[in-house]
C-alpha cells in the first residue's frame, strides 16, 4: 500500500492476499471445496470494502451546437 494508506484497508488486502496465497489456478479449476472456500472467504473481504466504496459524481457536459 501507499503512505496515505488506511490501517484497516491494509488489513483487508493482508486478508485477501492470505486466502488467495499458495493457491495456484489449476488448483481451484480441480478442487470444487477449495475454490468454495475462497470464494466465500473473498466474498467476506469484499463485504468489508463495500463500506470504502462512494459513488462518484457524474459531471453533465453540455455542448453547443453548431
Amino acid at each position: 500500500m501507499n503512505i496515505r494508506s488506511d490501517d484497516q484497508l491494509d488489513r483487508l488486502v493482508a486478508d485477501a492476499r492470505r486466502i488467495v496465497g499458495g493457491v495456484v489456478p489449476q488448483q481451484l479449476r480441480e478442487q470444487s471445496e477449495l475454490r468454495q472456500r475462497v470464494a466465500t472467504e473473498l466474498s467476506r473481504v469484499e463485504a468489508s470494502l463495500e463500506g470504502w466504496m462512494t459513488e462518484r459524481p457524474r459531471r453533465s457536459i453540455l455542448r453547443r451546437s453548431r
